[in-house]
């Protein structure tokens, strides 16, 4: 009897240091998962708008799709390392104040993304930062818009490109179009504090940056960047905060589904207790 006794005793020890045990785990993966994160960036808090002007010209080489890069600070060697400067210019808003400065980086393209602190900017409440996410690209498989046009106003985005050519007003006395503006359209995540790429925890921008009109026609830009050619140019940007979708960080996602796990453990314990 005594040796059932003390074996029973021992089994129930056992189970008791397995329990403990587990509980211990969990909590260990709670806490491990709880806190993952914490090191990540910040959201800013008051996300408003920006428009940006150079404060030198912007070299385009290549044709965005094979090959080349913008050198914000007029170079003209591909690949580029390095960054321009830019001003804060009206009509921006909070955190943004006209009249300061920051910095962009050049742009190799073919590159992976993100591209961390592609822009940053130190604002009154401390630096803000802008990690490039992506570069739109027509993906349709052929063009949008007139791509053979030289009517004035006409844009053209080729397939494949990145590069929106759009010709300027004619000229009043010849009639004819004799100047041209390129722009692209990036994607952003801007936020403050940390190194970025968690992105749930950052403010989506939307950035449109834009050559001043240059001596040209869509027909001659193509011939450029098709050939791999370069385009000098003054430029600005404008940067504004896209509609923020709420989700919970995968961090916190993946606690709640532990938490509702061990509370469906505990009900169906007690409906077999019962």
């Amino acid at each position: 009897m005594y040796t059932k006794t003390l074996t029973t005793l021992v089994s129930l020890q056992r189970h008791i240091q397995s329990r403990t045990t587990l509980k211990i785990a969990i909590l260990s993966v709670a806490l491990s998962i709880g806190t993952a994160g914490s090191a990540f960036a910040d959201l800013i808090t008051n996300f408003g708008t920006a428009v940006l002007d150079a404060t030198g010209t912007v070299v385009v080489s290549g044709n965005g799709t094979t090959g080349g890069c913008i050198n914000w600070n007029g170079s003209t060697t591909c690949p580029t390392t390095g960054s321009g400067t830019y001003t804060v210019v009206a009509p921006s808003t909070t955190p943004f104040t006209d009249g300061t400065s920051g910095t962009i980086k050049n742009l190799n393209f073919n590159v992976g993304f993100p591209d961390t602190q592609f822009i940053t900017y130190s604002s009154a409440d401390g630096p803000v930062f802008f990690d490039l996410t992506d570069i739109r690209t027509n993906t349709t498989g052929s063009a949008i818009g007139d791509c053979t046009s030289n009517s004035q106003d006409v844009s053209c985005t080729p397939a494949g490109s990145i590069f929106t050519i759009t010709n300027g007003p004619a000229d009043p006395k010849t009639g004819l179009v004799d100047t041209v503006t390129v722009s692209l359209t990036t994607d952003l995540e801007g936020y403050v504090n940390g190194s970025g790429t968690n992105y749930n925890a950052a403010n989506p921008y939307l950035g449109i940056f834009t050559t001043q009109a240059f001596s040209g026609s869509i027909a001659s830009v193509l011939a450029t960047i098709q050939s791999n050619g370069s385009i000098s140019a003054s430029w600005s940007a404008s940067l504004g905060p896209q509609p923020v979708t709420v989700t919970p960080e995968p961090a916190t996602s993946s606690l709640l589904v532990l938490g509702i796990g061990l509370i469906a453990v505990g009900v169906r314990r007690r409906s077999r207790r019962s």
